[in-house]
């Protein structure tokens, strides 16, 4: 049937695929799985190059026609931080997700470290802090789930079995069934991975497809608007595809200002805002190689630059530790937590997002000019440098609805 409202239809592709590719491997979509993007804005253009030939002897007062020379098609889109919707796009702006069910034992990023010697099976397990963790629940020490019936600022009470500690131990808490936590870092190779766009114009009767589109760079504030903007092999105008949209329920809410918790650099300013940005460097290419020549790039490959996590955090009062860490090129462990509401399912989990940072560092700043005025503030922008005991400069994790068999299946 004819395609009915407007919409945006995302498809993971097994490869980038360029103008005229077949849907068998290695240019396979995935198969039954397709995100109804709930975007604000998504502007997808062909973005024509032309060839002027004003320079040519041809005895005229004028110049003749330009001819088209290649296509530079590229992307923008705006919408919400779903938690779901996530998972699409973080795998396209140069990271890859690793999944994982959740279970008895499946640990999140909530983390602490427990403190001195806690015998075996002890009803009190003294931790450095459980402030990450709910009031009852489940850890995980070891590989042993323990539950729990309550919490003081420094200690798991009414504890079930677990191992006797020392101190020091890694304690982490649980992810359980019914969830499903993803885990991104970098993408390795040369390939980069892509997803199709069908858009769809309705009352103007037009539909566009893009085809090997990737990201390269998503933004994300405190309130959960995400800016992404990225590049494509192919960008056209196709016949109606007859779209059905079934867009995902508006009744589990988009990551927002007061979901976010924040671990920052000890001593450091009151806070007015918080964002990060992710960059991935594309490199479309026209190789020359495809039987049927084209005038769109037919390779969609990594840059030469690193995938990298930068951002800004505004202050509203200036301080010393700011200042300091800035002037010093200083390091500190820094994480961003949204944690929904929302419960994942019939589960009593909530819909979570942390961004770990185990080597934060501001790269520039300045404090508000000095005048007649009560308040002085300071603006700061950060990196996540690589931390050599942690092996990662970010990491990202994801606990959500989504299964990995729902993102991408290809047959």
């Amino acid at each position: 049937m004819p395609t009915t409202v407007d919409c945006v239809q995302i498809v993971s592709e097994e490869t980038p695929r360029p103008e005229g590719a077949a849907t068998t491997a290695p240019y396979r979509l995935s198969s039954g799985n397709v995100l109804w993007l709930p975007g604000q804005t998504v502007k997808l253009r062909p973005n024509p190059q032309f060839l002027s030939r004003d320079d040519e002897l041809r005895g005229i007062e004028g110049a003749v026609p330009q001819l088209l020379d290649h296509y530079e098609p590229d992307l923008t889109l705006k919408v919400r931080a779903y938690p779901d919707l996530l998972v699409w796009l973080l795998q396209v702006v140069g990271l890859t997700g690793t999944y994982t069910a959740g279970g008895a034992t499946t640990t999140d990023a909530n983390k602490t470290t427990a403190t001195g010697v806690n015998a075996l099976n002890s009803a009190v397990v003294n931790v450095a802090s459980t402030a990450d963790f709910p009031a009852s629940g489940t850890f995980i020490m070891g590989g042993v789930a323990t539950a729990y019936t309550g919490k003081t600022a420094t200690s798991f009470t009414g504890c079930g079995a677990h191992a006797a500690t020392v101190g020091g131990e890694a304690i982490n808490g649980n992810a359980p069934t019914g969830t499903n936590k993803w885990v991104f870092g970098k993408r390795g190779g040369i390939t980069a991975k892509t997803f199709q766009a069908l858009l769809a114009f309705v009352d103007e009767g037009v539909f566009l497809k893009g085809q090997g589109c990737g990201l390269t760079q998503l933004g994300m504030d405190a309130e959960g608007n995400i800016d992404a903007s990225g590049q494509a092999l192919v960008a056209a105008r196709v016949a109606d595809p007859n779209l059905a949209p079934a867009f995902t329920t508006q009744a589990v809410p988009h990551f927002r200002r007061g979901d976010l918790s924040l671990s920052w650099l000890t001593g450091s300013g009151t806070t007015e805002n918080f964002s990060f940005l992710i960059a991935n460097q594309l490199t479309p290419r026209r190789t020359l190689s495809l039987a049927t020549p084209s005038y769109f790039p037919d390779v969609m490959e990594h840059g030469d630059d690193k995938v990298k996590l930068t951002g800004a955090i505004p202050k509203t009062v200036l301080d010393p530790d700011d200042y300091d860490a800035l002037v010093a090129a200083s390091t500190w462990s820094a994480r961003a937590r949204w944690q929904s509401p929302k419960m994942i399912g019939a589960t009593s989990y909530p819909y979570t997002m942390w961004i770990e940072m185990p080597a934060c560092q501001y790269t520039d700043g300045e404090p508000d000019d000095l005048a007649n005025k009560r308040r002085f503030g300071q603006t700061l922008n950060y990196w996540a440098a690589w931390d050599e005991a942690a092996g990662y400069d970010f990491r990202i994790t994801l606990v959500n609805g989504l299964t990995s068999a729902q993102w991408e299946t290809l047959v």
